[in-house]
């Protein structure tokens, strides 16, 4: 998810893309699915925390708006997305505020 805030902050800049933030897109939503039953509990909170995450993000309207734009310009031949800065900065908010993989993995000591 770091790659396609990256993205969109460019995007808020200046210009998105679209490739790269289509591709992580459809990654993120790739996202395996594992049976963590016999898994430690905080492997199991961790993974869960991970699902959960993953399932917002692919709840995130605006950027499932993007990632259409964008595969609508790839369409076309074109690979670089200019955005209306409003609605970048829209999709980036809804993300920031919508983050909650980042605590699950400090609270388990990664990054």
């Amino acid at each position: 998810m770091r790659d396609i805030i990256l993205i969109l902050d460019g995007a808020i800049r200046l210009e998105a893309d679209c490739q790269t933030l289509v591709t992580y897109y459809d990654r993120l939503l790739a996202a395996p699915t594992l049976d963590v039953s016999r898994a430690t509990l905080d492997f199991q909170a961790a993974y869960y925390a991970y699902r959960d995450y993953v399932a917002k993000k692919a709840e995130i309207a605006s950027l499932a708006d993007m990632v259409t734009q964008c595969r609508e310009l790839l369409a076309t031949g074109q690979t670089i997305g200019n955005f209306d800065k409003t609605f970048s900065y829209r999709v980036f908010h809804e993300i920031i505020l919508n983050n909650t993989l980042m605590p699950a993995i400090n609270s388990n000591g990664g990054e």
